[in-house]
Formats: C-alpha cells, sequence, structure tokens
C-alpha cells in the first residue's frame, strides 16, 4: 500500500488551504462592487467648491468636484431580496443623492462594468442605500447574509476597494469584532440603531462594502456594512448591522415606495418641510433641488457656509457634502425667522408650471417655490434666496475677512508744534479676523528752535544772559518700520454694511535725518467703514499714535528751547480701500 509521508500531507492540506481562500476570494470578488455616481455634467460645482476651498473645507471642496464627474467612489455588494432577485446594497453617503450609478465588478481579472443602475431606496434615518442592476438578465452571485447579532471576539472580514492613488483597489481585511452593540448619536438615534465596532481594515472608498465572517462551511456571510473610520483612534472602525436592511421587505416595495413618493402632495411636502426645519440639524438635502445650490454664486454660498450652525460645518467635515450644503440652503429659507416654532403652514397654491407655499411669521409672509422633479418635490427658491443670500453674505465680510489685505493714507499732525507734520502710507495683510500686519512709510518734518547767537550759560547749562532771540527751523525726516497689531470689527446693523473697527497697531523702524535712528510707535484709533458688493471695502480712520526715539539723529535730544524731540505725539486721519 502506498504511503503518503507526514509532510508530503502536510503540504497537501495547507495547498488545498490555499486553494480553498483564493476560491473564496475570487467569489468574493465576483460579489463586490466599487460605486461611482454617473457623469452628471451639467451641474456647475465651481461656485460650490470654491467657496468651501476658501473657507478651509479643502476635503468638501475636492468631493463637490467629483460631484459633476463622477470621480468619487464607494463599495457595494450584492445580495437577494426576499423574491431572489438581486440588490446592491450600500451607503446613503456613498451614492449622495445620485439618480444613477455605475457599478463595476472584478471577474477573473476583468473588469464587469454596469453603468446608470437606478438608486432605488435612500433611508432617512440609518446610512443605507440600495441599488438596481439596469436589466433582470444580470447573472452576479449573491452573497448570504447573517442577522444574528455576533459575539465579541469573533473574527470578521472587510471587503471593498479603498483608493489606492486614485483608482479604486480590491481589498480584503481581517479583524475581530470588539464591540457588537455600540449606540451614539452620531450613528443615529441612540435608542433605536446600535452599530458593531471592529479591527479589520476600513479605508476611503471602503465605504458600503460588507463586514463578513464566515460560516461552518467556510463561505463568507454578510452580517454588517461598513461605514464609518475614527480618525481618532487605532483600529476602530464601524460598520451597520445587516439587520436594519429588514426596514424593507422586496425590492419590488422599494420601487413601489419611490413611486409612491414621487406622486406625494405638494402640500404635504411643504407640511413636511417645515417640521423638519423645526428639528434642529436634521437632514432636509431631499427637499432642496440641485440647481437651487449649485446655481448660486460663490459669494452667496461664501454667505450659506458663515451662517451655518457649528454641527453643520463639522458635517461638512465628516459627512458627504453636496447633501450637507443642501441641508443649510433648506435651513436658510427661514433666515429672517428668530423662533422657527413660530412658523406656521398657511397654503399652497399653482404657480405656472411651479407651486409656491407660503408659511406666516408673526403676520409676514415666507414664500417657498416647488419644483416637481422625479423623485418628488423639491425646493428651487424662496423668497430668501438668491438675493437675501448674497446680501447675508456682504453683511458678513467684515467677520468672515473677505478682504484679506488693505491700503491705507493718512495725515498726522503732532500735538505740539514743534512735533510739525507728516504724511504715512501703510500696506497691511489680515490673515484672520482679529490679526494684522505690514509695512508703514512715513514722511515729515519737526519744528526746532534755534537761537540766533548763543546766550552766555552757567555751568549747568542754563541761559543767564545774552541775545534769547529764536529762529523756527524746519527739519524733514523718513521712515519706515514695520507692523503687528490686532483689530475687531463690528457691523452697525445686523445685515448692514457699515462697519466700525477699533485697532492697536504697534510698529518698530527707522528714522532717517541726518543719520538713521531706531524708533518704537504705538497707535490706537478706530476705522469706519462701507463693505461692497464685491466682497472690498472702503474706510476713514482716526486715531493717535505716540512714537519714541530710541537715539536722536538731530543735533540733540531736544532744540535750544529745551524742548523733546525723542518722544512726540500725532494725531492723524486716514482713508483706506481693503481687498
Amino acid at each position: 500500500m502506498f504511503k503518503i509521508k507526514t509532510s508530503q500531507r502536510l503540504f497537501t492540506s495547507f495547498a488545498a488551504l490555499c486553494v480553498g481562500v483564493v476560491s473564496y476570494a475570487a467569489e468574493l470578488r465576483e460579489s463586490v462592487c466599487y460605486i461611482k455616481e454617473s457623469k452628471n455634467t451639467s451641474l456647475n460645482c465651481d461656485n460650490v467648491a470654491n467657496a468651501l476651498q476658501n473657507k478651509s473645507f479643502f476635503s468638501a471642496a475636492r468631493k463637490v468636484r467629483d460631484y459633476a464627474g463622477g470621480e468619487s467612489h464607494g463599495s457595494g455588494f450584492v445580495i437577494k431580496d426576499d423574491k431572489g432577485k438581486l440588490i446592491v446594497v450600500t451607503n446613503k453617503h456613498v451614492v449622495d443623492d445620485a439618480k444613477y450609478v455605475d457599478l463595476t465588478f472584478e471577474v477573473n481579472g476583468a473588469e464587469v462594468k454596469y453603468a446608470r443602475c437606478p438608486v432605488v431606496f435612500v433611508s432617512k434615518n440609518v446610512d443605507i442605500a440600495l441599488v438596481n442592476f439596469p436589466s433582470n438578465e444580470v447573472n452576479v452571485p449573491a452573497l448570504k447574509f447573517n442577522k444574528d447579532k455576533i459575539k465579541d471576539g469573533s473574527d470578521v472580514w472587510t471587503a471593498g476597494y479603498p483608493a489606492l492613488g486614485d483608482k479604486p483597489s480590491w481589498q480584503l481585511g481581517k479583524g475581530v469584532m470588539s464591540n457588537n452593540s455600540v449606540k451614539d448619536e452620531f450613528f443615529g438615534n441612540v435608542d433605536s440603531v446600535a452599530v458593531y465596532q471592529h479591527t479589520a481594515q476600513v479605508d476611503p472608498g471602503s465605504s458600503g462594502g460588507p463586514l463578513l465572517v464566515k460560516d461552518k462551511s467556510g463561505d463568507f456571510v454578510v452580517i454588517g456594512i461598513n461605514t464609518w473610520k475614527a480618525s481618532y483612534r487605532e483600529n476602530t472602525n464601524f460598520s451597520i448591522p445587516i439587520r436594519y436592511y429588514n426596514s424593507v421587505a422586496t425590492n419590488d416595495e422599494i420601487a413601489a415606495s419611490t413611486t409612491e413618493n414621487k406622486s406625494n402632495d405638494v402640500e404635504e411636502t411643504a407640511k413636511q418641510f417645515l417640521e423638519e426645519v423645526k428639528k434642529k440639524d436634521a437632514d432636509l438635502s431631499s427637499y432642496v433641488a440641485n440647481e437651487m445650490l449649485f446655481d448660486m454664486d460663490e459669494s452667496a454660498v461664501s454667505a450659506l457656509i458663515d451662517n451655518a450652525s457649528e454641527t453643520r460645518k463639522i458635517e461638512l467635515r465628516t459627512k458627504a457634502p453636496v447633501p450637507v450644503m443642501k441641508s443649510i440652503v433648506g435651513e436658510f429659507v427661514f433666515n429672517k425667522v428668530k423662533k422657527i416654532e413660530e412658523v406656521e403652514y398657511s397654503a399652497t397654491v399653482k404657480d405656472g408650471d411651479n407651486y409656491k407655499s407660503t408659511y406666516l411669521y408673526k403676520g409676514k409672509e415666507i414664500e417657498v417655490n416647488w419644483k416637481e422633479s422625479s423623485d418628488g418635490y423639491k425646493i428651487v427658491s424662496s423668497s430668501s434666496s438668491p438675493e437675501e443670500i448674497e446680501r447675508a453674505g456682504e453683511s458678513k465680510v467684515i467677520y468672515s475677512q473677505e478682504w484679506s489685505k488693505y491700503f491705507e493714507v493718512g495725515f498726522s499732525k503732532g500735538l505740539s508744534e514743534i512735533y510739525g507734520k507728516k504724511f504715512d502710507a501703510s500696506f497691511m495683510v489680515v490673515p484672520v479676523k482679529y490679526f494684522l500686519y505690514g509695512y508703514r512709510l512715513e514722511m515729515g518734518h519737526i519744528v526746532k528752535h534755534k537761537f540766533d547767537q548763543l546766550p552766555e550759560t552757567n555751568y549747568y547749562g542754563e541761559v543767564i544772559g545774552g541775545d534769547t532771540t529764536y529762529m523756527k527751523e524746519e527739519e524733514p525726516f523718513l521712515g519706515l518700520a514695520i507692523r503687528l497689531g490686532g483689530q475687531c470689527p463690528f457691523n452697525l446693523a445686523p445685515r448692514g454694511k457699515v462697519f466700525i473697527t477699533p485697532y492697536v497697531i504697534g510698529d518698530v523702524g527707522w528714522v532717517i535725518s541726518g543719520s538713521a535712528d531706531f524708533e518704537a510707535a504705538l497707535h490706537t484709533g478706530v476705522r469706519l467703514g462701507y463693505t461692497t458688493k464685491k466682497s472690498n471695502a472702503v474706510f476713514v480712520g482716526a486715531e493717535c499714535n505716540f512714537k519714541r526715539m530710541m537715539s536722536s539723529g538731530f543735533e540733540s535730544s531736544g532744540d535750544d528751547d529745551g524742548c523733546d524731540f525723542e518722544k512726540r505725539r500725532y494725531f492723524t486721519l486716514s482713508i483706506g480701500y481693503g481687498f
């Protein structure tokens, strides 16, 4: 009888195991895809992206630029619904509010793409979205799923297509379940939503991919949807349990519910919109049309960001920016309202091809215009858009420092005759609201009193006799100084363009008058200005400045009648232009 050596058996078992793992991985790739929004080049995203970038939301700006071209991506996976129909599960933030997405699978080393697949369901409460294939004749292997809670310490796997450079790249990661029931307001209602925390790899682009375990036969089984990665912790990733998919029974019911939503009465939508606005920081993106956001000027978008709550600003850094910006647009509909709970719905009437809803606040009407689209009624304009938004943006300029530089010229008169007059020109940079720095050039003269003839003096230099007749002599000087200071701008009205800015500026430099001498000065004053439509400003100013000469370049520290030139005081009037 032929006997296999122990070493041969071990090698054979190891080879079989490798083949099995490769087989599972190959099958898994055929069921997991990467998702990109179908290209929509009709959208002009530049204004929104530029405004976000200028406000230092760099990642959000990049995602908005990708939005029109469909360059950003996430992951998804295939399961069968209760009627055996194939459906792709992913995250809501992966599809944003796209109507169609492209699905790409890897089969035997080659890419298989399904273009313009409709997004048929987006959950309002959980970060889940569902996508249909373009036809019923698609043959893609579906993954099994397990809705039971998985024990802590269990081995888990993540699968998806995080980016390698700019290209989606397959990744299968392994870790353990570290907490099978994490509740936090960030993930949703703490009373009803608990997510999985695990250590398997999740990277940008992995969102929407499956969290997996192996069943007794060694097959991968879906237990969750990979959604979040904690940037402040090591190996701390979160997935939505697949049991939340229970909220949708079948693919047909999804399509039916979507169609039903499209035919919702516009009056009901208008009422629902008000109720959602009354919930602080609620997701309003589904009520706002794309064109309402993307047709705005950059200054109007900047105003929206300035007026947004801190929660919204955090969301711009942590969530898909387009829905967040649309929610900010929705909130601005009621920007004139101080107490949103006092707003009441009035009526909706047909207005040409669109509908006009009226809301009442303390006897004043607020109008909102709705347009019917393929997925329901959307807000296309309101009494706060776009002119009101732009005016708000202009009124916020002095606070957000849209103009970051200014040029100023001033005329100064000495508080004593001997200090003479001088002319100043300053160029200043304002990198943030309260801080400024720059340079100052000054030209002027002082008035010196000279004895016509030297009088008699005693040992101490005191005049004791002789001719004490004075003559006046003007001595010019030129100075250059570096400036550093602070300011505190205020608008004179909540929505006004007029501002007042107290400031304190110190400078150090050199004064040339026969020789070069060191000087230091302190300037305290106030500017009164007007912010123009192009986010520039003109202003006038008044200040007192105090100058100290550390060593005088004049013939002495004073003139012949004992006046001191090392300490000088001036009053200055100035005009300036911010840009």
